[in-house]
């Protein structure tokens, strides 16, 4: 008798996070079979919902015919936490403290950050770290707009290091294959904590100039 082994295929990920309103081009993004993105999308809170519409959902949607897209929102995306039903619905599986499933992968997402200058999705550590229990215990793929504490969650504004503590220890329990997040910009990279793979996903610096580029990984 001979044993028969199924080989997973590894699944090529763009991962992309605080845009700030500079889209890529759809066409220039690099060939993959899922783009997650992390938050904080439009240029400003006081041209969300304008500009979400008549930009970010025709992108979304040249975008969705490559590949599909997995999201959460962010600090900046402050219509989402306000007016939830004015978020995009169509072209993407945008994710608020909820999971779903591409190809095997089953992948969890949630907004939510330490406080930070008063903006959208902030809470104080005790209720973030209960969100943070929310994440199932079978994730592959994490998409949270928060940092992990001391991976690349260092910021300018205030000289400090914004990452959620309580995130480090849910991702030491869980063990995803794959973290991604952004909202320190400066932190922009790759990182590691055991297996899990860690991506800030910055497209912009601290400076809102876009310099960074879209991050592939495979797992």
């Amino acid at each position: 008798m001979f044993a028969t082994f199924m080989l997973r295929v590894k699944m090529k990920i763009c991962c992309l996070s605080d845009l700030h309103g500079f889209l890529p081009e759809p066409k220039e993004l690099p060939d993959c079979e899922l783009l997650v993105m992390a938050g904080d999308y439009s240029p400003h809170p006081r041209t969300e919902r304008e500009w979400t519409w008549g930009v970010f959902v025709p992108w979304l949607e040249q975008v969705s015919q490559r590949f599909p897209i997995v999201s959460c929102g962010g600090n900046h995306d402050i219509m989402y936490e306000n007016n939830p039903d004015l978020i995009p619905r169509d072209n993407w599986t945008y994710l608020q403290d909820t999971s779903t499933e591409v190809k095997g992968l089953k992948i969890f997402g949630s907004p939510w950050t330490r406080r930070f200058y008063d903006w959208g999705f902030n809470l104080d550590q005790e209720p973030l770290a209960k969100k943070w229990k929310l994440i199932p215990d079978d994730t592959d793929i994490l998409i949270t707009h928060s940092p992990v504490y001391m991976y690349g969650d260092y910021s300018s504004y205030g000289n400090e290091n914004i990452g959620c503590p309580a995130l480090y220890n849910r991702i030491l329990d869980v063990k995803p294959k794959l973290c991604v997040f952004g909202h320190a910009h400066a932190g922009y990279g790759q990182y590691k904590i055991g297996n899990t793979i860690l991506v800030n996903a910055s497209h912009v610096d601290e400076r809102y100039e876009k310099i960074n580029p879209v991050i592939v990984v495979e797992i």
